[in-house]
């Protein structure tokens, strides 16, 4: 019953989203069957344990066919009513959250109809409201278009004159739709190219470049784009990262919150390949772009901060040394994650703060506040321990805290072969360490060298060479 797609589909709905679903299936507009309502009213009882419920198929038939013998096909046949209501459901819903795709309809059903003065009206309402709209959203120059071509094609069924500077501006409206749209996808291509994606082959990317590059008035939104691709694909643009990052400061208020998070998402991408070419400045760069996506919130998801976002601030602080600061955004700032990780990611932060400022007390304080509510923060901590013993020279209790961490790494069932596979290379390679003659220093070193799979190599690095 778990994997049925109509139970996945009702599982994945919101509070707000039962409620409003429910109007939509007793809504005799779309629904008539009463069995299919009734059906309904089954998994909306269902609704908070839906994902663990055991469901009964029989049970489920009862309720909507009482005193009636059980009929599989019967039911199944209910199944895929209420399945695609919920399907037709959802699209509305993001119908509505996309107000000019009703508009666009509304229009074309206005002219085909023949309602001059409603699809004046219509028409003249819509230009408003995409020009009016402070915060342009990504489909900004979508709707620029279809209205454009809505225009024309009124225009040209009535047999006028003016539609001549019509068709300029459908021209000149499609131009700017294509170009914003392609240097968006192509900015998403070359990033996912950098992280191991197959090569894409992104057609006419130069000319286009070079063809804006050498416009004398570029729209902001379109100019964003065009510097973000040349950041990502050309090596010496130091200049053309700093105008970047102005004109994100600059606009920031003029775009919207998914255009915000996409841009400063690569933006902060840009920032680690230069760091990885060895180029430290940027750490403090990725640091600021963080910190506008927190307090412009276009880094939260459903209104919550995400503890990746939270963890990379924190290690890019650590990276700069700005102790004080850092301790003020854990404290100020962990109350945004969701509340099931804002605990663990509080204490392991603050863990990983004293141990940079070389405080094993209260280092190992924070530690032992990590539970296993959170793995990631969990298996992290036990590292961090190994660390802080190791710092304070207490070398027994490192000894049998890495041979109790290796038993539960391998009896633990709960984390994934992969994660497992890489602490358990750490744990290796401290024990090869803490064992090995000085003779082998070098060899320990190649082994350091060749694991792949690991976590803190160069703090092992560092280890070896200190012990051996």
């Amino acid at each position: 019953m778990h994997s049925s797609k109509l139970v996945v589909l009702l599982s994945a709905l919101k509070a707000k989203e039962w409620n409003r679903l429910r109007d939509y299936v007793y809504s005799p507009y779309f629904n008539k069957r009463e069995e299919v309502c009734r059906l309904f009213d089954f998994f909306y009882e269902q609704r908070e344990e839906l994902a663990e419920a055991d469901l009964d198929r029989r049970l489920i038939f009862r309720y909507v066919f009482p005193s009636t013998s059980f009929d599989e096909k019967r039911l199944a046949y209910q199944f895929n009513y209420l399945l695609r209501l919920c399907e037709d459901f959802l699209a509305q819903q993001d119908i509505e959250q996309d107000s000019f795709l009703t508009d666009r309809t509304k229009l074309n059903v206005l002219l085909e109809k023949g309602l001059e003065k409603h699809f004046n009206f219509q028409l003249n309402k819509a230009q408003q409201r995409i020009e009016q709209d402070e915060k342009r959203s990504v489909h900004y120059w979508r709707d620029r278009y279809w209205l454009s071509e809505i225009e024309v094609q009124a225009l040209m069924s009535e047999r006028k004159r003016q539609y001549i500077r019509s068709f300029q501006n459908l021209s000149d409206n499609l131009d700017a739709y294509y170009f914003f749209e392609k240097l968006r996808y192509s900015c998403a291509m070359v990033n996912l190219e950098a992280i191991g994606a197959n090569k894409y082959d992104i057609h006419f990317i130069e000319q286009i470049s070079n063809y804006l590059e050498d416009k004398s008035e570029l729209d902001f939104h379109i100019d964003i784009y065009l510097k973000t691709y040349q950041c990502l694909t050309q090596r010496d643009n130091e200049e053309t990262f700093q105008l970047l990052r102005k004109q994100i400061e600059t606009y920031q208020s003029q775009l919207s919150k998914g255009e915000l998070r996409e841009i400063i998402v690569f933006s902060i991408n840009i920032c680690a390949r230069k760091i990885r070419q060895g180029l430290h400045d940027y750490y403090a760069d990725a640091l600021e772009l963080y910190m506008l996506g927190i307090h412009t919130r276009a880094l939260f998801t459903d209104n919550s901060l995400t503890h990746w976002t939270f963890n990379n601030v924190v290690k890019l602080a650590l990276r700069l040394k700005e102790y004080e600061w850092l301790e003020d955004f854990i404290k100020q700032n962990h109350i945004h994650l969701a509340t099931k990780v804002r605990d663990e990611a509080m204490n392991f932060s603050l863990a990983e703060l004293a141990f940079s400022k070389g405080d094993y007390d209260s280092c190992l304080e924070h530690i032992n506040q990590v539970t296993f509510t959170d793995p990631q923060y969990f298996l992290g901590s036990r590292i961090m321990l190994l660390k802080s013993f190791y710092a304070t020279e207490a070398l027994d209790a490192l000894s049998s805290q890495l041979a109790s961490f290796m038993m539960f790494l391998r009896r633990n069932k709960k984390i994934s072969n992969d994660y497992k596979q890489t602490l358990l290379n750490f744990c290796s390679l401290l024990h090869l360490i803490l064992r090995s003659r000085p003779d082998k220093k070098e060899k320990v070193l190649q082994k350091i060298q060749k694991t792949k799979q690991k976590v803190e190599g160069e703090w092992l690095r560092q280890v070896a060479e200190e012990i051996l």
